[in-house]
């Protein structure tokens, strides 16, 4: 299974872990036995084996707020509902994303504690719409941008680019699952910040709702996500086509 999943290196721990045998007392004779001695080093070595990789998944994959789960198991990821073909709102781009109400980005501001980041790449422009919901812990702000030069539409109501910030810097409130060999999951950097660059095969988003049970959130956008964490602020971008992409996007925000 090693080369279904993609997995990153893991540091070495050589010279620690050579260090503390070291520094440790050598166990008397009588104290040692055959069978207890095969017994502690098979212990040790499996240890260091999921030290390593524990160390690999948190310090390479992890964000806080954010868990990554791998799984050779396809996702049932259920499409976002979605109005009749050829019947998009020009009015409400995305009423059928169920992303909450439509706001202005002043009454989004005033409702949650976080600072909202927006997006000054010129070619973007200002977002089509802007939508506010209560269904993770401190709510949850969403841009919506039709398609445009750069960004075509990734889905079938002509949304091009989907924009989530939410607060991220409590209890892991956003799990993401991460499944198959047809996924990857990219190391990177956003604004700055450590970023994940998940691109590939459908995957699923878990999060942390307001009563503190486990809730799926499908990813609307067919494609790729970013995601990172400014300041406690966990943000997710859905639809960019490339990752240069969304970058361009993710490194304007002010």
């Amino acid at each position: 299974m090693g080369r279904a999943f993609p997995f990153p290196d893991a540091r070495d721990l050589t010279a620690e872990v050579s260090a503390r045998l070291r520094s440790e007392p050598a166990p008397r004779p009588s104290a040692l036995r055959p069978g207890r001695t095969i017994r502690r080093a098979v212990l040790l070595a499996a240890a260091l084996l999921v030290l390593a990789a524990g160390v690999a998944v948190a310090g390479k994959l992890g964000l806080p707020g954010v868990r990554i789960i791998f799984s050779h198991t396809p996702p049932t990821v259920p499409p976002a509902t979605q109005p009749a073909p050829g019947t998009p709102s020009p009015a409400d781009p995305g009423h059928a994303l169920a992303l909450g109400d439509r706001v202005s980005l002043r009454q989004a501001q005033a409702a949650v504690s976080f600072p909202i980041r927006r997006p000054t790449l010129p070619s973007l422009g200002r977002p089509d719409g802007i939508y506010l919901a209560w269904d993770v812990p401190g709510g949850r702000v969403s841009f919506v941008y039709r398609a445009r030069p750069g960004y075509p539409a990734a889905h079938e109501t002509g949304v091009a680019l989907l924009l989530t910030q939410l607060r991220g810097s409590t209890e892991r409130e956003l799990f993401a699952k991460i499944v198959g060999p047809g996924t990857r999951v990219d190391h990177v950097r956003a604004h700055g910040y450590p970023a994940l660059w998940i691109h590939g095969a459908p995957h699923e988003i878990y999060f942390r709702g307001p009563n503190g049970g486990i809730e799926s959130d499908t990813v609307r956008l067919a494609g790729n996500v970013l995601l990172w964490q400014e300041n406690g602020v966990l943000l997710r971008l859905e639809g960019a086509p490339s990752l240069p992409a969304a970058l361009a996007v993710a490194n304007s925000l002010r």
